[in-house]
């Protein structure tokens, strides 16, 4: 991914009333775990400038990803999605 060249871009929804969490975590962290648990412990992912991932997460464990370079912007995203999920009748959980 470089910045101002989008890896995928297509036009999506979300559904905010299923919409159980919402959380804000590193590109790294989402990575490192994947390959944990695919038998890789010692394996770690560094990316420059870090990525922040905002995750809407449905019950049905489906997820909504929308991945940013400012963390500011992330964590607003995501309060903003919290908002709107709760307006909804979902879930305001979430970091």
């Amino acid at each position: 991914m470089t910045p101002g060249n989008p890896s995928t871009e297509t036009d999506s929804w979300i559904p905010l009333s299923q919409v159980q969490q919402t959380n804000v975590f590193t590109l790294d962290d989402e990575v490192n775990q994947i390959d944990v648990k695919s038998g890789h412990p010692l394996w770690r992912v560094t990316n420059q400038p870090p990525i922040y991932v905002v995750s809407a997460a449905r019950a049905d464990g489906t997820r909504n990803e929308f991945d940013f370079y400012n963390q500011n912007t992330a964590m607003r995203v995501a309060a903003a999605i919290r908002r709107a999920a709760g307006l909804c009748g979902g879930g305001t959980d979430g970091a």
